[in-house]
């Protein structure tokens, strides 16, 4: 489970960098984001990281939990 979840990742990452970098001013935004429990272990903690991916506003996000 964790190991396809881990390369469908991966692959769409892939795909999603060949894509961008088709174009001469290419960039691509990737956050990778521990949000620790799922943000439960602070006040408002989902609504925070929300609020952050969107001021950030990233391409992909990659979130993982300790």
């Amino acid at each position: 489970p964790f190991e396809v979840v881990f390369m469908n990742l991966v692959l769409l990452i892939g795909l999603a960098v060949l894509c961008e970098c088709s174009r001469k001013d290419a960039s691509i935004r990737i956050m990778s984001f521990n949000v620790w429990v799922s943000g439960k272990s602070v006040y408002n903690g989902l609504q925070k990281i929300a609020r952050h991916i969107k001021k950030v506003r990233p391409d992909i996000v990659a979130m993982q939990a300790s």
